[in-house]
């Protein structure tokens, strides 16, 4: 591919300016380029910005992990040669956007790992879980968690919710009924940790209520939108603003 000009020994760029004072022959200077390929890999994708590039330039690959995935490890291979590599070191997956010089000796492959990150299911007796199946407390993006309850005229379904590390809910609380037998399943479907605890709602004229204030943020704050009634006394911290539509609180006893 032309890489430039040259005249009377000088070499220029595409964009450079030359300065003609007399009859002036430009030369066309050519350089052989080396193809780009990306190798397909699993839980994710990735792309360059240029599919061939010449010698020294610098090339820039973007990896696109899958939902739920991260990047783990990205090398570049060059006529059986590692021109570039990276790995994870913390578990937290590497930065997305790579940047390498083309090298000297032919063309360049484009190979990317990413692994599905595996989140917590926290949840208590009575409570157990299987994932996809099997007894297990952790579970990936997509995975289907089974839980299952003892009978019990007290509990009327389960509640799950997104939480973070330290398991404080975050997310938004998803209610579920229990079948005759016990149990309720539901995909994973957010990428994060999960608390599951069982749902020992009561009603008042026709309205479901759902548990407010088994954590620490949730006895500081009220909820913003649903049917809730309160496990704690609650403490505001600031000012109260529920969303448009119709929110209900039963105090259950409790004071905010």
């Amino acid at each position: 591919m032309q890489t430039g000009w040259a005249t009377g020994g000088a070499a220029y760029a595409f964009g450079d300016r030359i300065t003609v004072n007399a009859d002036t022959t430009l030369t066309a200077v050519y350089q052989m380029a080396n193809d780009i390929v990306i190798v397909d890999s699993e839980n994710g994708s990735a792309s360059a910005n240029a599919s061939y590039a010449v010698p020294g330039t610098a090339v820039t690959v973007t990896a696109a992990p899958d939902t739920g995935c991260r990047l783990t490890k990205i090398w570049m291979r060059a006529n059986g040669e590692t021109v570039y590599v990276r790995n994870e070191t913390d578990g937290k997956g590497l930065p997305l956007t790579h940047t390498f010089t083309m090298p000297q000796n032919g063309n360049v492959a484009v190979y990317t790992t990413f692994r599905k990150n595996e989140y917590q299911i926290r949840f208590d007796d009575p409570i157990t879980v299987r994932v996809n199946g099997s007894a297990a407390d952790t579970a990936v993006y997509g995975d289907t968690i089974e839980v299952g309850v003892p009978a019990s005229d007290e509990i009327k379904g389960i509640v799950w919710v997104e939480t973070d590390l330290n398991g404080e809910p975050t997310g938004e609380r998803h209610a579920l009924a229990l079948s005759a037998a016990g149990e309720a399943s539901f995909p994973l479907d957010v990428c994060g940790d999960i608390l599951i605890t069982a749902n020992t709602a009561h009603e008042h004229d026709g309205v479901v209520f759902y548990p407010w204030g088994d954590s620490e943020a949730e006895r500081n704050s009220l909820p913003q939108y649903g049917c809730h009634y309160l496990t704690h006394d609650v403490t505001l911290t600031g000012a109260y603003s529920p969303r448009d539509g119709e929110t209900h609180i039963c105090l259950n006893g409790h004071s905010v």
